[in-house]
């Protein structure tokens, strides 16, 4: 009860947030932010066959706002971040060390016309062809 309360209170914050932008000066993160409340980025990582999803968004931080996921595909995991200006991603094997993890990461610039669901579709193919992917669907 106390994860739907804090859920809750976290929805609020970034809804109050995106109403007090004008729809069409949204940012790409803007946009994220908009399918991570209204559910859309949930079922958009399952589509894709994401499993143990883990959603976070930092609405008016320090180093501004921010969302998270942290989720897996097969035997791998995946840790992707969103800020107002940029994404990075980390793609890797459970265990890794701090110094792999950090050497595994890549930072991306959006670019012009950014979109969610062909971001994601990429991403997707893209882990498809990881030759750390062990696809228990073909085993």
């Amino acid at each position: 009860m106390e994860g739907n309360i804090a859920r809750y209170f976290k929805y609020r914050k970034i809804n109050k947030y995106l109403k007090s932008k004008n729809s069409s000066q949204y940012n790409c993160l803007d946009n994220l932010l908009e399918y991570y409340v209204n559910g859309k980025l949930q079922k958009l990582l399952e589509s894709y066959n994401f499993r143990d999803i883990n959603i976070y968004a930092l609405i008016g931080g320090k180093r501004g706002n921010y969302l998270q996921i942290e989720c897996s595909f097969y035997n791998l995991t995946v840790d992707i971040g969103f800020d107002e200006d940029c994404f990075d991603y980390t793609i890797y094997l459970p265990g890794i060390s701090a110094e792999g993890f950090e050497k595994a990461t890549i930072v991306k610039e959006y670019i012009n016309n950014f979109n969610i669901e062909k971001f994601f579709e990429d991403f997707h193919n893209m882990l498809q062809k990881d030759s750390r992917l062990k696809n228990e669907s073909c085993l």
